[in-house]
């Protein structure tokens, strides 16, 4: 089941797919890459940004080859877009968010989401830029990507649930974590 609660997406999960993954879950407690959490349970730090490294090099694998099918696995659909264009609702401010549903939106939008800034921002992410949320998952550069935290069958790991297409505050970010200063 899925709520949409302010422009993300968050997942819910019914207790019967828990039991069920803590059921067919084969628990190694020597790996650092185990599975087996509780659904109250929540990653170390530690485990996360390891698991979360993971995710950042096949997305940026296959981004570099472009080859969609493979990054639409790492890709926690619907992918929440936001950008800078500000929307008016009486006195509240906010970003305008759209989200891509499967990968033919995926293909349809590409460029728009991964431009020439993005695909630099995402090249230039390492472990160190990321913030850990034990209750979402790991952001960079203040939300503008979040890999969250969600199950696929019964295996838990991130995926890709949210990218920011601003490209002020992504070029900002860039300069000054990863271009070269002379």
């Amino acid at each position: 089941m899925w709520i949409k609660i302010t422009g993300f997406t968050v997942s819910l999960f019914c207790s019967s797919l828990i039991a069920q993954a803590s059921t067919n879950c084969q628990e190694d407690k020597t790996s650092p890459y185990a599975d087996c959490l509780a659904s109250d349970q929540y990653f170390t730090e530690e485990l996360a940004l390891a698991k979360g490294r993971i995710v950042l090099n096949q997305l940026k694998q296959s981004l570099k080859s472009k080859n969609l099918e493979e990054m639409s696995k790492w890709i926690l659909f619907p992918l929440t877009i936001s950008s800078d264009t500000v929307e008016t609702n009486a006195q509240n401010l906010r970003y305008r968010t759209t989200q891509i549903h499967n990968i033919t939106q995926l293909k349809t939008n590409f460029e728009l989401i991964f431009s020439s800034t993005n695909i630099a921002f995402i090249e230039c992410l390492e472990m160190k830029h990321f913030t850990f949320d034990a209750g979402k998952g790991l952001m960079a550069n203040n939300g503008s990507l979040w890999l969250f935290d969600t199950f696929v069958g019964d295996q838990r790991t991130f995926k890709l649930g949210h990218i920011d297409v601003s490209p002020t505050k992504i070029n900002e970010w860039v300069k000054r974590h990863c271009e070269v200063r002379n």
